[in-house]
């Protein structure tokens, strides 16, 4: 099981996340609304990075063994 957006409660319950950069999403809207307000050409997508931060929600299983 994964989770989205890095909410703290993901480290709390040992969720595997998606951590997004939100402040520089942020910013990234704003500098975009600025130019297009202005007139100007802005980008109509953009890709930013994003980071896997790995938790026990996605670990491998190890299922009890027979012997």
């Amino acid at each position: 099981m994964i989770g989205f957006d890095g909410f703290e409660i993901a480290e709390w319950m040992d969720l595997s996340t998606i951590s997004q950069p939100i402040q520089e999403m942020g910013e990234c809207a704003v500098e975009m609304l600025i130019k297009k307000i202005e007139g100007k050409i802005a980008p109509e997508k953009l890709t930013l990075p994003v980071k896997l931060i790995q938790r026990s929600s996605t670990e491998r299983f190890h299922g009890k063994q027979e012997k």
